[in-house]
């Protein structure tokens, strides 16, 4: 390989970008000081779907212990859980896993919740309920859809 041939001028190319690669944070630092992200709330069990009432306060559910839980408008958690859903296969990517409030919420108070459970046979199902708000408590659970 000569000083000049295609080779080296390839093996040239590939060491300086490399180089420009690896020296770049030296060159170009932020422009801002990065600063660690600090939680709000402390206590909560793998929350994975929120829920945002008209009222402010937000609905939101833990993945593995199938608590369906509140943060009220302040920002401080229920220490009560607005209900929980049993039974629930909470392994993996299965659990309870959704939340929605309807359109209409501030006049019918229904929230939908979807979770998996695991039948007596062993089939996975997939499972959506409806529990009607009684301030922070759900009442009136009514199956809406099941699916294996």
């Amino acid at each position: 390989m000569t000083p000049t041939s295609p080779q080296s001028h390839n093996v040239l190319w590939k060491t300086t970008l490399l180089a420009l690669l690896f020296l770049s944070p030296a060159i170009f630092p932020p422009d801002h000081a990065i600063s660690p992200v600090n939680g709000l709330l402390t206590g909560l069990n793998f929350p994975v779907s929120l829920g945002f009432a008209p009222d402010g306060r937000i609905f939101f559910t833990e993945k593995n212990t199938g608590n369906i839980r509140i943060i009220q408008t302040n920002g401080t958690l229920l220490p009560t859980s607005f209900a929980t859903v049993n039974p629930i296969l909470n392994v993996e990517e299965a659990g309870l896993l959704g939340i929605a409030l309807d359109p209409a919420f501030s006049s019918n108070n229904y929230v939908y919740v979807y979770y998996t459970y695991r039948d007596g046979q062993s089939y996975t199902h997939g499972h959506i309920v409806r529990y009607t708000a009684s301030g922070n408590t759900g009442t009136s659970i009514r199956d809406i859809f099941d699916v294996t």
